[in-house]
């Protein structure tokens, strides 16, 4: 009987040190999850107020598009944002094809297109600032 009550302590004990294990794997995965978005957030903040120190009203009206679609950088947005800027860096003027209203003038002219053979359907493309 004492055997039995020892492997029972003993599985017990296994049990709780490897669940505390696991939650500890969890916090360090959260806490690196954590760390991976702040340094996305930080380069996106870094090169939108590059982009900003232009002073220029199309460029910032860009970035004010961009900062509206993507508050929280991820790694496929900040990927197309260092594009565009290496593009914006080039040519000042090209930041106008990026912009809301320019992709959001694109849209209508797509949506007027497909509104009168599907008029049942409510089909609408929504625009996105950059590429």
């Amino acid at each position: 009987m004492r055997i039995l009550f020892l492997s029972f302590i003993a599985v017990l004990v296994a049990c709780i040190i490897s669940d505390g294990l696991g939650h500890d794997a969890d916090v360090k995965l959260a806490i690196h999850q954590s760390e991976r978005q702040s340094a996305l957030d930080s380069e996106q903040r870094s090169i939108l107020s590059h982009l900003e120190a232009k002073h220029n009203e199309t460029v910032s009206e860009f970035v004010r598009d961009w900062r509206r679609a993507y508050p929280a950088a991820s790694e496929t947005s900040l990927q197309e944002l260092r594009l565009i800027e290496q593009k914006i860096n080039n040519d000042v003027n090209a930041a106008n094809q990026f912009t809301l209203a320019y992709h959001q003038k694109k849209a209508d002219e797509v949506n007027g297109a497909i509104e009168a053979p599907f008029s049942l359907f409510d089909v609408k493309l929504e625009a996105r600032p950059g590429m």
